[in-house]
């Protein structure tokens, strides 16, 4: 008979690592270092006015803060030029930023991001344990997702 909580055990294991991973790799459990704001990025002006005290990597950081920028000014796009190497590049994954649009700017759309993103995890961490328990394989190949 196969084990219906194996894909929520799988979530939760996959979603303990994460978290872990992202506190070990934060060096601490500041929101912002999700983002990875680069110091020389576009977006950095635009991220710290919202957030003065955002943790700043080197380089032009990752696609976190384009997302953030996305979802601050949706549906009004235009507002990210000048903040964005390519409006409508980044624009074309408008789904997550969309989603997560009428979260108010600052730390509470930076929660949402983390939260969304965890979500996503959780999710892909259960599809995979149904579908490794599918295949008469154990449910901790869903929680390698995490």
């Amino acid at each position: 008979m196969p084990d219906r909580r194996a894909p929520f055990r799988a979530a939760a294991v996959a979603l303990v690592v994460a978290v872990a991973a992202a506190v070990f790799d934060m060096g601490g459990f500041d929101l912002t270092q999700f983002l990875r704001v680069g110091e020389q990025a576009w977006a950095r002006d635009f991220v710290e006015a919202d957030l003065p005290d955002t943790h700043v990597v080197p380089g032009w950081g990752h696609d976190g803060q384009a997302n953030y920028v996305l979802a601050a000014v949706f549906p009004d796009l235009a507002e990210a030029d000048g903040y964005l190497d390519s409006v409508t590049y980044r624009s074309r994954r408008i789904v997550y930023p969309a989603l997560l649009s009428w979260v108010p700017r600052g730390m509470p759309l930076v929660a949402a991001m983390w939260i969304v993103n965890l979500a996503a995890i959780a999710g892909a961490a259960a599809a995979l344990a149904a579908l490794a328990r599918r295949h008469r394989a154990s449910w901790l190949v869903g929680a390698a997702v995490g």
